[in-house]
């Protein structure tokens, strides 16, 4: 008699040789602001994999209109279409790229640390935004308070990272691509953010020192946009 324990593991197996093939992605287009944001975390996972893309750029004056033109389900920034599917929010797109690309840990028991670690990034989003996007006054009385509580934080990434080149060992996952980017707006608001890290700055350093991503960070791609949108009390770029 077949199980129901026996059907489950017979599942498992065959989706981790699933995952193991790369796939392709065919005629992809994200759409996003025209800053780095959120959408800066997808397009470096699609450079990183040599996945070509039709970057389109939304602004304010259109994007009420048209987003109910897109057959979207939740109409949002930033958007992923392909031959498949159409998402939005940002970390649902990471994880279908990172399925298709073999970037979501090896097993089960993986997949739920890469999906902790994610959280714990989108915390740090969070906080960084919630900074950014305030009054100029708010912005400056919380600064320094945030700098301090946020090299707290980066001291559990120290840790980690002390044993492991990338953030789930020797093999990047799609929780690399957010992970930089959050590490590099933060440094761009703070210089001294990561200083007292020395295994952070390593994996900050490593991280733009491989070929597609020096190539995408050296770019207009990066380089000629702001880290965040023009209603916000801190700007930069790189």
């Amino acid at each position: 008699m077949i199980t129901t324990t026996f059907c489950i593991r017979v599942r498992r197996i065959l989706m981790s040789r699933l995952s193991d093939r790369v796939m392709p992605l065919e005629n992809v287009r994200l759409g996003y602001w025209p800053i780095r944001g959120l959408g800066e975390q997808v397009r470096m996972m699609l450079e990183y994999n040599g996945i070509p893309y039709q970057y389109e750029v939304n602004v304010p004056e259109n994007w009420p209109e048209k987003k109910y033109l897109m057959g979207l389900d939740f109409p949002n920034l930033p958007y992923f279409i392909d031959d498949q599917v159409k998402l939005t929010q940002s970390k649902a797109i990471l994880r279908y790229i990172a399925r298709y690309t073999s970037m979501y840990g090896a097993n089960d028991l993986e997949a739920s640390e890469i999906d902790m670690i994610c959280d714990v990034i989108v915390d740090l989003m969070s906080r960084f935004g919630k900074l950014c996007y305030n009054t100029k006054e708010n912005f400056d009385a919380n600064r320094a308070q945030y700098i301090e509580s946020t090299k707290t934080s980066l001291k559990d990434f120290e840790k980690r990272l002390s044993t492991k080149k990338w953030l789930m060992g020797d093999k990047i996952t799609f929780v690399d691509f957010p992970f930089w980017s959050i590490l590099d707006f933060m440094c761009l608001l703070e210089p001294t953010m990561i200083d007292d890290c020395p295994s952070v700055k390593r994996y900050f350093a490593d991280f733009m020192a491989i070929p597609q991503m020096k190539t995408y960070i050296e770019s207009d791609k990066c380089k000629g946009l702001n880290i965040v949108g023009s209603a916000a009390a801190f700007n930069a770029r790189r």
